[in-house]
């Protein structure tokens, strides 16, 4: 027995088969350059779409009797379902409103908003609108409407009415367009009409009295609120009047005008101080001769004393002191300097009188800048309380004219409230059902079907434990698969059995599947094939018809062959040859009643059986006191090919001892009816140590439905190679 070399952790779940059970490939020597190649592309990392299909193509039948249901389902249910007709209204929704007051609105040129259109599309749907359609088009009264309504106990006909009325609307907005698309669907084509018409007229003149209502609440409102704020406003200009009287303030501008001769006060009584200042100057005495001497008649009287003077000097020179003239011209000299003197101390007295009003201006002007700086300053004092009075009547009547303008638009705007909507189409009787439409059923009922096959096929077969190609043996089970065996009537051409199919046409597709498995016996890891153990897990999964093949061909390719029935319980091999009681057989040769020849029977051409022809006792079974083995050691000095029929592995426990007798154990099961999970326990039970190969056949193939269940067995391609056999 061979070791694995794999790591016990890191070997795949097998069903705890030994190594030697699982054909050459899982041998610990390295493969062969093309089984390496093969293998590396076997594990290349890809979307494998061929699962897929090989569960379509194996459950087709599921796939199309639920797809076949589906549609014919919704076929019934179009044909049940009783028609329904829609009619379409369009309403356009004019630009929205703005605002006056709390509850009032008028048309603006402005445009709509989403949430406006949001929010109509909910005033559509709501139960108020269909309660006021309702009571417009009388439909209590019409019986074909109330007849068709799902009641509810406890409730009325109008409730149950209403419930379907927004069960069969449907409003939606027309693409980005302010736009309101109203269907409705009904199973009168006229009543359908009529709704729809009703909710688009409904909801156009529910505007209509939403914007009376609207104008008469506002005028209301604004009336109330005006009367309130022109008494509010006559209150307060009242009293800012009488606070200005109080305090003096009969003009806004009179602490303007105050500041003002403040101003002028201040300007005169620097000019005042100035001219002080110059008077006092003035009145110095140098500045007073000075002043004096520069005055215009003091010029001209010493003008007059320079000529005197002049004529006196000429006058002196010329005469004595004495001379008339010189006596003339002196006194006239003395009387020009008395006047010159006079004129000075009039000009002093003068600037003394100057500067003496102007000392009086300056006093009086300081006293008139007092008063105005003390008026000033309580004028100020008053004037904060004056301006909040001020303001309060200035909002007062600015609000008070804000209500009185909207008040006179509300007012001019009633009875002439427009619509924010109008009917763009009217809906027209429909000429054809909306509902149910057949194709969409059908075609609804058949992407149901698909889709229902599809999930039922994936789930039939993930929950199937069935074994249908090679791989699922050597992958689930990790045994070694030896080939298959069809189903004699699913071959071309084939006879009434298996062993006929293989009689009358040795060169067909059954003789070759059958050489095919003993090709792949000889091809096993054990060096000889001398004796084959054929079993099966179950009763009834064409073991005995797989050994009789087995002999068949093996006699066919020259070989001498001896099949041996090991079945104690039901002798299904030697039952096969009809009437046998009268010969004697296996029971008799272990009981040295017979010898071999006695008991060896010629079937199938030259194929020695070994026949039961007496039951054994209860209790008795082959394996006593070693003579079966012995018989066995015989048979494979007299035979090329040494055949064991033996029972089924599970229910006779006989069986797993008389398999260790072999070269090579064949385990036969029913394609696609064996479940993987007897096959593994069969398995756990064969005795490990003393079998030297184990190969798994599956028998009763059915070729034309194999082709669809993929894998990578000679099989999927029986279409294209079933012609070539000879026949």
């Amino acid at each position: 027995m061979m070791t694995d070399a794999t790591p016990k952790s890191e070997e795949p779940e097998r069903g705890n088969v030994p190594d030697m059970y699982r054909g050459v490939a899982l041998q610990a020597v390295a493969p062969s350059p093309l089984a390496a190649s093969l293998a590396g592309h076997a594990n290349r990392d890809r979307l494998d779409f061929s699962t897929l299909i090989g569960i379509f193509r194996r459950r087709m039948v599921m796939f199309f009797t639920i797809l076949a249901l589906c549609v014919q389902l919704a076929f019934l249910l179009t044909q049940w379902a009783p028609p329904k007709y829609s009619a379409v209204a369009d309403v356009v929704l004019h630009p929205r409103g703005q605002e006056i007051t709390p509850g009032a609105t008028q048309i603006a040129d402005e445009p709509q908003r989403s949430e406006d259109v949001e929010t109509n599309l909910a005033q559509l749907r709501s139960r108020g609108l269909a309660s006021k359609v309702f009571d417009a088009l009388n439909l209590g009264a019409d019986q074909d409407f109330l007849s068709h309504l799902k009641r509810r106990e406890g409730r009325p006909d109008k409730e149950a009415a209403l419930d379907t009325m927004v069960s069969s609307l449907d409003v939606v907005r027309v693409g980005n367009a302010f736009v309101l698309r109203i269907t409705y669907a009904d199973r009168s084509p006229d009543r359908a009409a009529r709704i729809a018409n009703g909710y688009a007229r409904m909801f156009t003149q529910e505007q209509v009295r939403a914007e009376v209502a609207g104008n008469e609440t506002a005028i209301r409102v604004l009336k109330t609120r005006m009367e309130q704020l022109r008494g509010q406003a006559q209150a307060d200009f009242g009293a800012l009047q009488q606070y200005r009287i109080k305090n003096n303030l009969q003009t806004p501008s009179g602490t303007s005008l105050t500041e003002q001769e403040i101003s002028a006060y201040n300007q005169q009584v620097a000019v005042a101080r100035a001219q002080v200042a110059e008077a006092g100057a003035r009145l110095n005495p140098a500045a007073t001769a000075t002043g004096a001497a520069s005055s215009g008649a003091t010029s001209a009287l010493r003008g007059q004393r320079a000529q005197i003077s002049a004529r006196l000097s000429d006058l002196s020179s010329r005469y004595l002191d004495t001379h008339p003239e010189v006596i003339a011209a002196r006194d006239q000299l003395i009387d020009i300097d008395r006047q010159i003197a006079q004129e000075q101390q009039r000009t002093v007295a003068g600037l003394a009188v100057d500067a003496l009003a102007s000392s009086q201006k300056l006093a009086s002007l300081s006293g008139s800048l007092g008063r105005a700086t003390g008026t000033l300053a309580n004028n100020n004092t008053a004037l904060v309380a004056m301006d909040d009075l001020s303001r309060r009547a200035e909002a007062s009547q600015q609000l008070y004219e804000s209500y009185l303008a909207r008040y006179k638009e509300a007012v001019a705007r009633s009875g002439a409230e427009q619509p924010r909507s109008e009917i763009l189409s009217p809906a027209s009787v429909p000429l054809r059902p909306s509902s149910p439409i057949l194709l969409l059923n059908l075609i609804l009922g058949t992407l149901i079907g698909i889709l229902l096959g599809g999930v039922s096929a994936i789930i039939a077969e993930s929950g199937f434990t069935g074994l249908t190609t090679g791989d699922d043996v050597e992958k689930r089970l990790g045994i070694r698969y030896l080939g298959s065996l069809p189903l004699s009537h699913s071959v071309k051409p084939h006879g009434n059995s298996p062993v006929a199919t293989v009689q009358e046409y040795p060169g067909g597709l059954m003789a070759e599947q059958v050489r095919g498995l003993l090709t792949s016996i000889r091809q096993s890891n054990n060096s000889r094939n001398q004796v084959l153990a054929v079993t099966s897990t179950l009763p009834g999964e064409g073991k005995t018809t797989t050994a009789l093949l087995l002999a068949q061909v093996s006699r066919m390719a020259g070989q001498t062959v001896a099949i041996v029935d090991c079945d104690v319980v039901r002798r299904s091999l030697s039952a096969s040859l009809g009437p046998v009681d009268s010969k004697p057989g296996l029971r008799d040769y272990l009981a040295g009643a017979a010898s071999i020849r006695e008991v060896m029977t010629e079937i199938l051409g030259g194929v020695m059986l070994l026949p039961i022809t007496s039951r054994f006792g209860k209790g008795e079974r082959l394996l006593q006191d070693g003579k079966f083995q012995r018989l066995i050691a015989v048979l494979r000095e007299s035979y090329d090919v040494v055949i064991l029929d033996c029972a089924p592995i599970l229910p006779i426990a006989e069986t797993r001892e008389i398999v260790t007798l072999a070269d090579n154990v064949i385990m036969v099961t029913r394609w696609r009816s064996t479940s993987e999970r007897a096959v593994r326990a069969a398995a756990k039970m064969l005795p490990t140590q003393s079998i030297n190969d184990l190969g798994v056949v599956m028998n009763c193939v059915d070729m034309r439905k194999r082709v669809r269940f993929g894998g990578g067995d000679s099989d999927v391609f029986h279409r294209s190679y079933q012609h070539y056999y000879q026949h």
